[in-house]
């Protein structure tokens, strides 16, 4: 049962975390059972009926927002948030008149299934799918209208639930498209006798959402092993797919062992990241191992089924994927939340995955979110260390970090802090070592295009790559002095 009111739920977080009305708003829409009169209150300060669809589209959760509040105005109860300070007390007493539930039954198969209405079908829009796929993102000028008066009156709420719905239904299109592209690109690699999983994206909308339109995601995240990382870019891009770097990159040991992803670009504009690791090697992380076990599942999308990662694994890498954005979108935390409620996870096997990749801080922390701001329910063997000292301090840096203004802020400033946030989540202190080391020394895909190098001399990259980046800075000092 959710609280009444949204608030930081872990009582040892002494900390005021001032969250902007936006993403109160947001996080109030985005409960699995949303309540009504903490959505009017959250509402109230708002003034711009622009800025909560701006926020909800870069935080990924244009569509819960939009279904949230569309399940209120069919309900009859949208004129309820006009005002919504003044009648908290006199809807309070009606029991249980709060609480709207959306939370989709479970579906352990994962069958795709349509819960549209017929005004909601993506086909039925006029709107233009934008042709930027790789955009997670919609800017502002992709809603029609805007207004300074205040969100609760009546006709700014139907302004806000009109442009959510423009803007949900090319999100929804956009999905579907990205969806059919997916079981293309798996059945081409089948079919050449390249194993890969689907993970992210439309596998795990369908998995912790119950419905692919339900999530926002800007690419295609499909993971091969890494002897077959350049048979299937070769694969892909003979068969209408463009390379964003030379294909050539997969074939160099050097760069496969650093980087991790290849980028694609399909003759439709769906952006598709080709992963041989889900994460780079200086966060010195073993979770490769768990996926190299074979340790996966398989989702029904669009009536194909496709392999994907197993829950346990799926959800220790959302924690450690999350963390190591900072959780700058609350998308990355309600996806923790959704995963959880949908689907059986198995906690001592996901500790277990946790420790081996020597990641449970980042664990902890993911979980810690989910249940502080979705009330997510977690078993009793992962509470106590939810409450450690550590994991509350990382969360506390997480909640002030997602409350910051961006705009303004030098490109300098965001990785420093970026990257002394990194450095805390690390379990031990070798691993941090690593860390530093790896992020000072790291070879990039740009050094092994600029030097090519044999195997036995690829330990000259370290030395190389300071001589490039000198160069191309200096240049652009020279550059900029001469304008």
């Amino acid at each position: 049962m959710p609280n009444k009111q949204f608030k930081i739920q872990n009582s040892k977080l002494k900390t005021k975390t001032s969250l902007s009305p936006e993403l109160r708003f947001l996080i109030a829409c985005c409960q699995s059972e949303p309540d009504l009169k903490e959505i009017g209150k959250q509402l109230q300060p708002i003034t711009n009926h622009q800025s909560p669809i701006t926020a909800a589209s870069r935080h990924g959760v244009l569509p819960l927002v939009y279904k949230t509040l569309k399940h209120l105005s069919e309900d009859g109860r949208m004129g309820e948030l006009e005002n919504g300070e003044e009648r908290e007390q006199d809807d309070s007493t009606t029991p249980n008149s709060q609480h709207l539930s959306t939370d989709s039954s479970r579906n352990t198969q994962h069958v795709a299934r349509s819960t549209e209405s017929q005004s909601d079908s993506p086909h039925s829009s006029t709107h233009s799918l934008s042709d930027h796929a790789t955009r997670n993102t919609a800017s502002q000028s992709d809603f029609p209208r805007s207004s300074q008066s205040p969100i609760t009156n009546h006709q700014s709420l139907e302004y806000l639930l009109t442009d959510l719905k423009s803007a949900y239904l090319q999100i929804a299109r956009k999905n579907m498209l990205m969806s059919a592209e997916l079981i293309r690109i798996m059945k081409l690699l089948e079919e050449s006798g390249i194993e890969a999983l689907s993970f992210k994206g439309p596998a795990l909308a369908q998995m912790a959402y119950g419905d692919i339109t339900l999530r926002q995601f800007g690419d295609l995240d499909v993971l091969v092993d890494e002897k077959d990382a350049y048979r299937a870019g070769k694969l892909m891009s003979e068969n209408g797919h463009t390379a964003v770097l030379p294909l050539k990159i997969l074939s160099n040991a050097t760069c496969l062992h650093t980087a991790k992803d290849f980028s694609l670009m399909s003759k439709g504009g769906v952006h598709t990241e080709l992963h041989w690791r889900l994460f780079e090697k200086k966060y010195a992380i073993s979770i490769m191992s768990c996926a190299a076990e074979k340790k996966c599942q398989s989702v029904a999308i669009n009536g194909k089924t496709l392999k994907t990662l197993q829950n346990e694994l799926l959800l220790v890498y959302l924690c450690l994927h999350g963390a190591k954005h900072a959780f700058e979108r609350i998308e990355w935390i309600c996806d923790i939340d959704r995963l959880v409620r949908s689907t059986e996870v198995h906690w001592d096997e996901a500790i277990a995955i946790a420790e081996q990749s020597h990641s449970k801080r980042s664990f902890y922390l993911g979980l810690s979110l989910a249940q502080s701001l979705f009330h997510t329910s977690l078993p009793q063997s992962v509470q106590s260390d939810l409450s450690s000292e550590t994991i509350l301090q990382l969360q506390r840096m997480t909640l002030e970090q997602m409350s910051e203004k961006k705009e303004g802020r030098s490109d300098f400033e965001k990785n420093r802090k970026t990257f002394f946030y990194q450095s805390q989540l690390f379990d031990k202190k070798s691993d941090m070592l690593h860390f530093y080391l790896a992020t000072f020394f790291k070879i990039s895909t740009t050094d092994c295009q600029t030097f090519t190098l044999p195997e036995n001399l690829k330990f000259l990259y370290v030395v190389l790559r300071p001589l490039r980046l000198a160069w191309s800075y200096g240049q652009k000092i020279i550059a900029s002095h001469n304008s």
